[in-house]
This record gives structure tokens, sequence and C-alpha cells, in this order.
């Protein structure tokens, strides 16, 4: 069940229009009301229900929106990818964001079959990938455009139950972008 591409072109579009910011990008209102509708209307194609958790007091991100848009986009579109072997009713993904100790953290977590031990780190290096329609450098480049906003970005799986990537920036600070 892979995504199509005109599916994917779209939804990064209206991704894309719900991130749009000249250099300023806040999470909570920019994942959340009308625009993560599309995000729900293609999951909903693919059997995935998507739930979020978006934390009001999240104060705005300074830094490239293009660069920031792609990361949620990826971020998403593997959750997606991660369930599709999922029997129908067990596909799920997680947006969450937080604001903690002056951080602010996006989260993505799915329901997939997890990341082995030996390959959490693996996953962030140059066409290292699962898939059998991959090509490895989706998660090199959000580590190296989060990692340019002063942000650290991780994984956390238990195999069998799913993986959650984890996005972690310094609230107020202007990225390096």
């Amino acid at each position: 069940m892979r995504l199509r591409v005109d599916e994917l072109n779209t939804f990064g579009e209206q991704l894309g229009r719900a991130l749009r910011a000249p250099a300023i990008i806040g999470f909570s209102g920019d994942l959340g009301a009308g625009k993560t509708r599309f995000v729900k209307g293609l999951a909903a194609g693919l059997g995935v229900e998507v739930q979020q958790q978006l934390d009001p007091r999240i104060p705005p991100l300074q830094g490239d929106p293009v660069g920031l848009k792609q990361v949620v986009l990826n971020l998403v579109v593997n959750g997606l990818d991660a369930v599709a072997d999922r029997p129908p009713g067990q596909r799920l993904v997680r947006v969450q964001t937080t604001f903690v100790n002056g951080s602010v953290e996006l989260s993505v977590n799915d329901s997939g079959r997890g990341i082995m031990d030996g390959d959490l780190e693996r996953v962030f290096e140059p066409f290292y990938t699962t898939k059998t329609e991959g090509l490895g450098m989706g998660l090199p480049i959000c580590r190296s455009i989060v990692e340019a906003h002063s942000g650290q970005l991780s994984v956390e799986s238990v195999p069998g139950k799913g993986a959650t990537f984890r996005c972690v920036f310094p609230a107020g600070q202007p990225g390096a972008a």
C-alpha cells in the first residue's frame, strides 16, 4: 500500500501551505486546525488513524520554513508507510507537540513493526533503508535540517510495537538556516 506520487505531491502542497511563514514557524498553530484535515484525509484513504496532541503553549520557531516542513512531511509519510502492513484497526500515527524546559518537541509515533535495535542509528545513515522502495536519504536529510536549526532528531523503538521520531528545538533561538 504505497503512497501514489500524486497523493504525495498534493500532501506536500497542503502541508506546505499549512507551514508557510516568512521565517517563523509555529508548530502548535501550523500543524493544527484545518490544515491537518488533509493529512487525516490521506491517512483515512490508507486506513490509518492519525491522532494529534498539540501543545498550545509552543512559541514560534525561527528558521527555514521549507526545510522544517520537509522534516514534518517526511516523518509523517514515514509513519504512514510504517503502518501500511498492519491489519486494519491497528494502523495508527500520532503527531504530538510539547513545550518543556524551554524546548519545543515534535514527535511522530507509529504503530508499525518498529526498528530493530541494531538499526536505530543506521536509519540516519545515507542510503540505508529498510523499505523495498526507498533511497535511504529522507532521514539523513531530516537530521541535517533539524541540526541546522540547533535541534536534535532521535528515534526510539520497541520492535513489534512501532517507532517514535522526536525533534527537539531550543525555543527562542534562531536556526542556523
